[in-house]
This record gives C-alpha cells, structure tokens and sequence, in this order.
C-alpha cells in the first residue's frame, strides 16, 4: 500500500521538482506567471484536500484513491496535449492540483482502516514512501529535463503512475498482512 504513495510521488515530482523549468520551457511562462501558477497549485490543492473527506465517506478508501489516480492520469496526459499557451497552463496545473490534494489524506486513512493495530508503523512508513517519491521524480525530472526537454516530461510520469495503479489494484486484491 505504501508503494502506491512512493509512487504517485515520483510520478508527479517528475514534472512538479522541475515546475519553474518546466513551466518556462513547456509554456514560455516568465518568472511572475510561473510564481503564480505555483500559488494557484497549491490553493487548489487545498481544495482538493478539503474535498477528500466528503469523496473518502461516499465511496470508501479503495475507491477514492482510485479517483486522484484517475485524475493525474488525465492531469499528465493533458500537460503532454497541451498548446503552449499560459492560460491552458494554468488550468491544467489546477487540474492537476485539486487531484494531488485528493490523494494523500484517504491514502493515510485507508492505511488505518486496513490495519489499525499497526497504524503508527504504516503512517511512517507512508511518510517514507512520501519523501522517498518526491526526491526519486525530482531526481528524474532534472536529470531528464535537459536531455529530452519539458514536452516528454509528463508522458513519462505516467510509467510511475500506471505502476501505482497497479500496487493499488494489488492492494485492494491481497490479504491484509500482505499488503504492499
């Protein structure tokens, strides 16, 4: 389970350890638009978090989580799609934002409900895989920016982010003690 968290980060780190480069190669963003792309990520991330408790308790855990995955899958392949263009950047980061925030709080509560007796364990072994995927993808992301250049960055975040689809999906098959 925890391998899903470590690799939803490095999928998404793969572009966002690299947003300002990213930003400015991708879209020709100067350095004030980029500054506020990044405030609008992280205030719609807000909003995403904030929304997770309401989809975490119509759907269950399993099922929320499979949403955000869904939702930075389309994120990704939206970045990749998209016309050089500032204000399709900015939306498509929201996109992308309001689903980052909807992940991480069901992961953390699901890890509780699958194993509550081991809760303590599991939620720093999650915070682990957190750190552990954000400094993998910004590992990746700046070693592949310039040698591939932005445009290809986020169709690669999806190899990372298919792979957590399917630890989820694993996750949700297995017994509890054998959970990833």
């Amino acid at each position: 389970m925890v391998t899903t968290t470590l690799l939803v980060l490095a999928a998404q780190f793969i572009v966002y350890g690299v947003a300002g480069a990213y930003l400015q190669a991708r879209f020709a963003a100067p350095q004030s638009v980029i500054s506020l792309v990044l405030l609008a990520f992280g205030v719609v991330g807000i909003i995403g978090n904030a929304a997770a408790a309401r989809i975490y308790g119509r759907l269950g855990g399993a099922r929320t989580i499979a949403v955000p995955l869904a939702g930075l899958a389309i994120g990704f392949v939206a970045l990749t799609a998209a016309p050089p263009s500032i204000p399709v950047a900015v939306a498509v980061f929201a996109f992308w934002a309001f689903f980052n925030g909807l992940f991480m709080a069901p992961q953390q509560a699901r890890l509780v409900e699958l194993l509550p007796e081991q809760r303590g364990m599991l939620l720093a072994a999650n915070a682990s895989a957190l750190y552990l995927g954000m400094s993998l993808g910004s590992l990746l992301g700046s070693r592949l920016l310039p040698s591939l250049g932005a445009g290809p960055l986020p169709a690669l975040a999806l190899l990372p982010l298919a792979l957590a689809t399917a630890a989820h999906v694993a996750s949700t098959r297995t017994p509890a003690l054998v959970r990833n």
